[in-house]
């Protein structure tokens, strides 16, 4: 395993830890907490991949673009035959195909087939947070639906070959760093 391939599986997952919640739900000290999690958190899913004989590859964290089309990590769904996504409500969507990808952002958009109704989209950033700024991570890490946990962007550095990585305190599995490199 490669340098880049085992960074990637051990801190990337954390950007579907709704990393990108991340950039479109930074807060201000008024906005409490729990406010976020239940505006937020329906729109996170748990991405389950199988292989040809139907057993669980990995999971992971993906969240909904738009009421048909998620965004979650590579290589959760790497070598899959095929996967599903878990809405909060518990409802099973099949992923169809994908629609793009990013082996260096560890990054893949995909579609389902069907949609949730009144599906709660969280909308990408178009700005690095600054450093100090509240932060709020929403996720599945290895299938443990519905984690929270917050903290303060602690810096926002430049990291070979991954371009700006956020580091952050919001104490999560891999220590923090999201790498943010674009689709």
């Amino acid at each position: 395993m490669n340098l880049e391939h085992h960074f990637l599986l051990r801190h990337t997952w954390i950007l579907l830890l709704v990393g990108l919640l991340i950039l479109s739900c930074s807060t201000d000290k008024k906005t409490q907490l729990t406010d976020i999690v239940k505006r937020s958190m329906s729109s996170v899913v748990l991405i389950t991949a199988f292989d040809g004989r139907d057993s669980v590859l990995s999971r992971g964290t993906g969240f909904f673009l738009s009421p048909n089309r998620l965004l979650t990590n590579m290589h959760v769904i790497k070598d899959a035959c095929k996967a599903e996504a878990t809405t909060a409500s518990g409802k099973i969507l099949s992923i169809a195909f994908v629609l793009s990808d990013s082996k260096n952002s560890d990054l893949v958009e995909v579609e389902v087939e069907g949609t949730v109704e009144h599906q709660t989209m969280l909308p990408l950033s178009d700005h690095l947070p600054d450093e100090g700024e509240r932060v709020v991570v929403l996720g599945n890490p290895l299938g443990l639906q519905g984690t929270v946990t917050d903290g303060i962007i602690s810096s926002i550095r430049a990291v070979e070959p991954f371009g700006s990585v956020i580091q952050m305190t919001a104490p999560v599995h891999a220590r923090g760093i999201l790498p943010t490199q674009a689709i």
